[in-house]
């Protein structure tokens, strides 16, 4: 029971926080700078926590944070040049799709080379910086704006809540070895929560672009696609040895482990969105 009260005495307060700072720049009191201020302060945190599985250098972690900066800056100048949202949505969701395993690779490797350690960290930083770049890029082009980044949030936290209690009431299957706590009930009910929740918000926000029906299919895909990318960190955990990417907020781990299941299912969302809508 402590590890539940510590999920809700720390996921809590900062979840009301962050909805706080998104529904700010809904109302247009931030000007688009509160869900700024909010993933690169979470992201550069994920990035710090995964530069630090192995207790790396110092070099090597400030490497890692500044390429996340530049590679979060050269997106923007990027997607403005090619000016295509979908090919740069297929590009933002292949690329962690397929640097998460190289990433672990990586971690998992025994050499410890100079030119092994600038790989992982540029690796890492990247990884990290593109879906960090996909939630401003679905607030700036989807026709909900803030609203389709704070809908994300809702399902991804909303799939991790009822997986975690159907889990921990009802599970009796594994779900995949990487994860021995996980299993297909609360696989079951993270889907049903996140459906739910992407039903209930597309309902009461009653916007054209966004049917009941598909705010529905929205969090069925992001429960999947946000299991899909929490087994992908938890594989890079367990080859680092580690039971969670930090200690910053107890009950929850650290700033990775909040983020792991967004990771893959934000580029998906900015994805099936821009398809969806257009």
């Amino acid at each position: 029971m402590k590890g539940l009260r510590d999920r809700i005495r720390w996921g809590g307060p900062i979840l009301l926080i962050s909805i706080t700072l998104l529904v700010a720049d809904l109302q247009q009191w931030t000007g688009g700078y509160g869900l700024l201020v909010l993933t690169l302060f979470f992201g550069l945190g994920a990035c710090f926590e995964a530069l630090s599985l192995r207790d790396e250098s110092a070099a090597k972690k400030w490497i890692g944070l500044v390429s996340f900066l530049l590679f979060f800056w050269g997106g923007w100048l990027f997607i403005a040049e090619i000016g295509a949202l979908l090919k740069t949505a297929v590009l933002l969701l292949g690329v962690p799709l397929f640097l998460g395993s190289l990433v672990t690779e990586l971690v998992a490797s025994k050499r410890r080379s100079f030119v092994i350690t600038v790989a992982t960290a540029l690796t890492m930083s990247l990884w990290l910086a593109v879906p960090t770049l996909a939630v401003s890029l679905l607030a700036r082009t989807d026709p909900l704006g803030v609203h389709a980044v704070l809908l994300s949030v809702l399902m991804v936290k909303g799939a991790d809540t009822g997986s975690y209690f159907v889990g921990r009431n009802f599970g009796r299957h594994a779900l995949h070895p990487v994860s021995p706590k996980k299993t297909r009930e609360g696989l079951a009910g993270g889907v049903m929560t996140a459906a739910a929740v992407g039903l209930v918000y597309a309902w009461c926000l009653g916007d054209e672009t966004l049917s009941v029906g598909q705010g529905a299919f929205l969090g069925l895909l992001a429960a999947l696609v946000g299991q899909l990318s929490d087994l992908q960190e938890s594989a890079l955990k367990r080859v680092a040895g580690r039971k969670d990417s930090g200690n910053t907020i107890p009950g929850l781990g650290g700033f990775l482990d909040m983020l792991d299941s967004m990771l893959l299912t934000i580029p998906m969302l900015l994805l099936v969105r821009i398809i969806l809508v257009n």
